[in-house]
C-alpha cells in the first residue's frame, strides 16, 4: 500500500508536468472509499528505549497492525528529519474490507473550479465527462 501511494505520487507528478505544457487537462484524484480504514501511528521513541523487532498482530482494540512485511514483522522507518534521525511507525487498519466515510478530491486545470465542498462521489464522472466532452455547466455547479 506505501509502495502503491508513492507510485501514484509520481504519476500526479508526470500529469503536473503535462499540466504545464497542456492547460486544458483536468488531473484529478480520489479513491472509491477509506479502504480498510487506514492509519499510520508513530512508536514513541525515547534515549531509555529501543524499536521492536516485531510488532502485535493487533492493538488493544482488536484492530489489525502491519509492519513492513505484514503482521508480526518490524516496524517501519520513516525517512531521515533534518537531524538524521528514521522515526519508526507501524499502520494500523480500522478494518479488513474498505469502509465508509468521506475521501478527499482533488483537482487541477480545466474545470478543477468544480471541485470544491462537500459533494456525492458520483459526481467525479459528471466533471470528468464535462471535461471530456465540453457539456455546459449544469445548475448544480454553480
Amino acid at each position: 500500500m506505501l509502495e502503491a501511494a508513492r507510485r501514484a505520487d509520481e504519476a500526479i507528478g508526470v500529469a503536473q508536468r503535462h499540466l504545464q505544457t497542456d492547460p486544458d487537462t483536468l488531473i484529478i484524484t480520489t479513491a472509491d472509499s477509506d479502504g480498510g480504514g487506514l492509519r499510520m501511528v508513530g512508536i514513541a521513541v525515547t534515549p531509555d528505549s529501543t524499536v521492536p523487532d516485531t510488532l502485535p498482530e493487533r492493538d488493544p482494540n482488536g484492530a489489525p497492525i502491519d509492519g513492513t512485511e505484514g503482521t508480526g514483522s518490524a516496524p517501519f522507518l520513516a525517512a531521515p528529519d533534518r537531524a538524521g534521525m528514521r522515526l519508526p511507525f507501524y499502520v494500523v487498519w480500522s478494518a479488513r474490507d474498505d469502509v465508509a466515510g468521506g475521501v478527499l478530491v482533488r483537482a487541477e486545470g480545466l474545470n478543477s473550479d468544480l471541485v470544491r465542498g462537500s459533494f456525492d462521489n458520483t459526481r467525479v464522472a459528471e466533471i470528468m465527462r464535462r471535461t471530456l466532452f465540453g457539456n455546459p455547466r449544469g445548475p448544480s455547479d454553480r
